[in-house]
């Protein structure tokens, strides 16, 4: 088929191969994995605590430029990150649980 170009006022006009795509898209909805943080601002230690029945299984720490300063691998629902090496300012820490989900909050060494 052929179509109008979706400039106006040009006198092409477009081929257009195949089949038709269909105008619908659908993602699913995941649930969102909620974790607190404690205490923020943190000066030596952070304890994150997952949502009840849930496991955190990993995390990164991102600085305010979203370089990664450091992941690990854990397994509980209270895990405790030694932050006194950190330079004192904004960081975003990315938590994973045991469903894959990623769930990110911001946090402040002092």
């Amino acid at each position: 088929s052929w179509r109008e170009s979706f400039l106006k006022g040009t006198p092409m006009i477009r081929p257009v191969v195949g089949k038709p795509l269909p105008d619908i898209v659908s993602v699913n909805e995941q649930v969102a994995f909620e974790f607190s943080l404690y205490p923020n601002p943190a000066e030596a230690t952070l304890h994150v605590v997952a949502p009840e029945n849930e496991r955190i299984t990993s995390y990164k720490i991102f600085d305010s430029y979203g370089k990664m300063i450091s992941q690990q691998s854990v397994n509980g629902s209270l895990v405790t990150i030694n932050t006194s090496r950190l330079a004192p300012g904004m960081y975003l820490l990315q938590v994973c649980d045991d469903n894959h989900r990623f769930s990110t909050q911001k946090f402040i060494k002092k």
